[in-house]
């Protein structure tokens, strides 16, 4: 009896396998198929991906070149500057000394018209005092 129940349960068993084997096979074919699709669609995005950047190499390219030729116009104004706040230095020194050479001049000349004027007024008391005897 107890075989009797193992062969009962084994062509039992044999049914349900051979269903779940129909199963478990639909289950692969349909996991395949879905394999397949996204194998597809992955193909596609890489398509479209590698068309977008053979359109965007040229502009990078583009991009890169006018970069470069930026950091060109900045190395030349750079050296155009420094060479500006070395004029500049120099005029500020220049104008310095000559401002110098002005205030000593300025100085010497009010000197000058100090003595002028107290000559004048030497004169003037002088010339009050011929005019007093002289009336």
């Amino acid at each position: 009896m107890a075989n009797e129940d193992n062969t009962q349960h084994g062509i039992q068993d044999h049914g349900a396998t051979n269903g779940n084997s129909d199963k478990i096979l639909a289950i692969l074919q349909e996991l395949a198929a879905n394999q397949q699709e996204l194998a597809a669609r992955m193909t596609n995005v890489e398509e479209i991906i590698q068309a977008r950047l053979n359109t965007t190499r040229p502009f990078d390219a583009q991009v890169v070149a006018r970069f470069d030729q930026l950091d060109d116009k900045v190395d030349k104004l750079s050296d155009e500057l420094a060479k500006v706040q070395e004029d500049v230095t120099s005029f500020r020194a220049e104008t310095n000394h000559n401002f110098r050479m002005v205030n000593q001049k300025l100085g010497h000349l009010n000197n000058d018209f100090l003595a002028v004027r107290a000559e004048h007024s030497l004169l003037e008391q002088r010339v009050a005092l011929l005019e007093d005897r002289a009336a």
